[in-house]
């Protein structure tokens, strides 16, 4: 089975880019953070080409220039930009909720495939059958009631989705995306497209990020409820099951998510992350100091020392 790896990926040094982006866009999602670019797409691909060289294509939905470290004549290296696979009434478009929205338009893409986002990598080795299962996406997610609240948009675009699902069918997945990568079917989304199809065309016409827009989510959820994949859930863990997680991480230790303004301040962090979880996500945030971006490229560095056949 062959399994493709999708990124949208946003050059943040790209002027032009930025200068047009600010002037169509200039809302509450300002924050440095959000496009600060700390080379975490190089390091990822570096962990991709490291620990799951299985993987039959990289797709990279661009805005803004190619990063001058790429090596776009690699014959694994797919690059397009957003605006090719996104509908013209939703140009231009600045909001990732509606470019993942259209990611299964992506020209070659594979059935089932991966998504991340430029600060998600692999920690250690991984088969395709930590993916897939019984040929459909084995997908992980963590239990936990939405609540929506008035000073968090990511709750309340998660709240959006999940309550589409339960007025459609009946069932409310009490269950959030896990942060790190992903997987889907094309035809799960397609399908789930088609069955939202008037909620998805208002969405599209959100060319920032807003409170009615409609998260990837949603196609997680659709999947469960039309049995088109395989879930697997993660409760948070009692003591046992961090034991477990620090004694036998092969086995256990699936994911870790941490913020990187606090993560060089914690032992735990530090020493889990050197334990080699399968998944792992480093997210910037507008509490971030040099410092922590500083500490961040020694890590990648002593993490991922060797160059990629992705960079020139």
């Amino acid at each position: 089975m062959d399994i493709d790896l999708v990124y949208t990926y946003v050059n943040s040094s790209d002027e032009e880019w930025l200068a047009e982006r600010n002037q169509f866009a200039m809302d509450h999602n300002n924050q440095a953070c959000r496009f600060r670019d700390n080379n975490e797409l190089k390091y990822s691909l570096r962990s991709v080409e490291r620990y799951a060289p299985w993987i039959r294509t990289v797709h990279i939905v661009l805005d803004g220039r190619v990063p001058d470290w790429l090596d776009t004549s690699n014959s694994k290296l797919h690059i397009l930009k957003s605006c090719e696979i996104l509908p013209e009434e939703a140009l231009p478009c600045y909001n990732s909720n509606v470019i993942e929205s259209c990611i299964d338009q992506i020209p070659g893409l594979s059935d089932i495939f991966l998504y991340a986002c430029d600060d998600m990598f692999l920690g250690s080795h991984v088969k395709k059958d930590f993916f897939v299962s019984d040929g459909k996406p084995l997908i992980r997610m963590r239990k936990k009631q939405i609540i929506p609240q008035d000073e968090r948009y990511y709750s309340k675009v998660l709240y959006n989705s999940q309550q589409m699902i339960a007025k459609r069918f009946g069932v409310q997945y009490n269950l959030i995306p896990l942060h790190c990568i992903d997987v889907f079917s094309k035809d799960g989304i397609r399908k789930c497209r088609e069955e939202f199809a008037e909620e998805f065309r208002a969405a599209l016409k959100n060319h920032i990020r807003m409170d009615t827009d409609i998260q990837k989510v949603i196609f997680h959820y659709f999947m469960i409820a039309k049995d088109m994949c395989v879930l697997k859930p993660y409760e948070d863990k009692a003591f046992f099951d961090k034991l477990k997680e620090l004694i036998f991480p092969n086995k256990y230790l699936d994911f870790k998510y941490y913020n990187l303004d606090h993560f060089f301040n914690s032992k735990g962090g530090l020493i889990s992350f050197f334990r080699n979880p399968k998944l792992v996500c480093i997210n910037d945030s507008e509490k971030t100091t040099e410092r922590d971006l500083r500490l961040y490229r020694i890590l990648m560095e002593i993490k991922f020392p060797c160059k990629s056949s992705f960079e020139r």
